[in-house]
């Protein structure tokens, strides 16, 4: 389902618009080549810009193979153990910092005969780190060589209870009573007292 032309996308990039309980999600799968320039990372902040102007507020979820790697965010070892960056990662990171972006995918995804080697390929971005219940790895399927990320997200929408409002009833009131207390007190002292100090 493609939410919107804005959205549209000549990458390797699916959008879902989905309705849960009332309210809005947008899920994105990705996909960016190892060979890649960061142009569908330009395309998703685009997308998500616009999506940050919708009335409803949609949760969104980003999620696939990026392809990126950094050193500090995703802890990105190269065969040596050396910390790796590229474009793509610290333009991904950037992405996640602009929007308040959480990256959910806490191990490697991607299998190597490298030891030393670290590659966390496979991500999560949520708007709302709430949402995210579980992420575990699976092993790969077939020949692959990345391992299945599964994740269960809590969608449900908590309630809340308004605080309880007390109201009075004036027509219950004593309003003789009322009018008495208000015609016993001796405010001319008060005002002779303010007129002095005028």
């Amino acid at each position: 389902v493609n939410p919107g032309a804005k959205l549209k996308s000549e990458d390797e990039v699916l959008w879902l618009k989905l309705k849960h309980q009332g309210k809005l999600c947008y899920w994105c799968t990705v996909y960016k080549p190892p060979s890649s320039d960061c142009s569908v990372l330009s395309k998703l902040d685009k997308s998500i810009q616009h999506l940050k102007t919708l009335k409803s507020r949609p949760r969104v979820f980003l999620c696939g193979d990026f392809n990126t790697h950094n050193a500090s965010w995703l802890q990105s070892r190269n065969k040596l153990g050396q910390p790796k960056d590229n474009e793509a990662g610290l333009a991904l990171e950037n992405l996640c910092l602009a929007h308040g972006y959480t990256q959910a995918v806490d191990f490697p995804t991607h299998e190597t005969d490298h030891p030393h080697m670290y590659s966390r390929l496979d991500l999560i971005l949520v708007s709302n780190s709430s949402c995210v219940a579980s992420v575990e790895p699976l092993r790969p399927l077939a020949a692959s060589h990345h391992d299945i990320v599964c994740s269960h997200f809590d969608l449900r929408i908590p309630i809340v209870k308004p605080p309880k409002r007390s109201a009075p009833n004036f027509a219950k009131a004593n309003w003789p009573a009322i009018k008495q207390q208000l015609r016993a007190p001796d405010f001319s002292a008060q005002t002779a007292t303010s007129a002095k100090d005028n």
